[in-house]
């Protein structure tokens, strides 16, 4: 997890004797995750049916993912 925060340049997670805290850039990660995880569980449901899937995705400023 070091080396991702490293790559990343921000720290994600707070570390002291008590245990380990999510920061707010931390946070901010879980929630797009979150939203992936969705993505992941409608593509999954998509390859049951035998539907082609096409799946869009916009990195930067006004990120957004679609799936159609």
């Amino acid at each position: 997890m070091t080396d991702f925060e490293r790559r990343l340049g921000q720290r994600l997670i707070a570390r002291s004797a008590r245990g380990y805290a999510l920061t707010s850039q931390g946070r901010a990660l879980l929630e797009q995750a979150e939203g992936l995880r969705a993505i992941s569980a409608r593509l999954a449901a998509f390859a049951r049916t035998g539907e082609r899937v096409r799946l869009t995705a916009c990195i930067g400023p006004h990120s957004f993912w679609r799936v159609t």
